[in-house]
């Protein structure tokens, strides 16, 4: 058996796109090859030391298509608008929504499992495939190796305290990509908050960070855990919000409350 960070390991190839339209496919000189729009994808940001970034990947390139030795006909770049995210995240009406709807709220930052990443996924890691790309009106080809990609939101180690009701996830890079924070700075991600649980009843809500317990840095959910498992009294909580920071406390369950 493999553990669930293994399991939902993918595929790295390092650029972040958005989905053609033809008006993106006929201002970028791509229309003959995107079937105007209908295919392709506009890479808008390259993540650094990424397969991508050796290969010297640009920002503003058109991915194509994917080739590879083991299938005859090209893999096409289809992306879906995700029509939700491009709304923008609830953050200032986020103390409004009650705790019972939580798990309706997607995560602010995109998923890294796209038909991309998928689609190299399944080729398998080792695979050797040829990626093309149009920029300044050539097709460029490019061969990259299969790998697997750094540990993602959705993989990463997470920890669930009973008594509290919160579960907590390690920072990964693309969460760390959307919220903009670097690689030395502290924090745990909120990944769950349980209905009328006490952290809920605190204020504490999804996908905030929690940078302190009772004032102590916490940089990953093992340092949660064992500075939360310590506490015996109330539990004070320095808790970032995009670029707001507040602190809640949690009050310690009482004799009465515990009969």
């Amino acid at each position: 058996p493999v553990s669930e960070a293994e399991e939902n390991r993918l595929a790295w190839l390092g650029v972040e796109l958005q989905p053609l339209t033809r008006e993106l496919a006929r201002a970028n000189q791509v229309s003959d090859q995107t079937r105007d729009g209908q295919t392709g994808g506009l890479i808008t940001y390259i993540h650094p030391d990424s397969p991508a970034a050796k290969a010297g990947i640009k920002a503003g390139m058109v991915l194509l298509r994917l080739r590879t030795p083991t299938q005859p006909v090209p893999i096409e770049v289809q992306l879906e608008e995700d029509f939700a995210r491009a709304q923008g995240f609830p953050w200032e009406r986020l103390d409004d929504i009650r705790d019972q709807f939580f798990e309706r709220i997607p995560t602010p930052w995109p998923p890294v499992e796209t038909p991309v990443t998928r689609a190299l996924t399944d080729l398998g890691f080792g695979a050797r495939v040829t990626a093309e790309f149009f920029d300044e009106g050539q097709v460029l080809s490019r061969e990259f190796e299969v790998v697997p990609g750094p540990t993602h939101y959705e993989s990463a180690a997470r920890f669930k305290s009973e008594s509290l009701g919160i579960t907590v996830r390690n920072l990964t890079y693309d969460v760390r990509r959307y919220i903009q924070r670097k690689a030395d700075e502290p924090g745990v991600v909120v990944s769950r908050i349980e209905p009328g649980a006490r952290a809920s009843v605190a204020g504490v809500k999804p996908y905030e960070l929690i940078t302190h317990v009772q004032d102590q840095p916490v940089s990953t959910v093992a340092e949660f855990e064992r500075l939360v498992a310590a506490e015996k009294g109330d539990l004070k909580l320095t808790l970032k919000r995009m670029a707001k920071g507040r602190i809640v406390t949690i009050r310690a369950v009482t004799a009465e409350a515990k009969e």
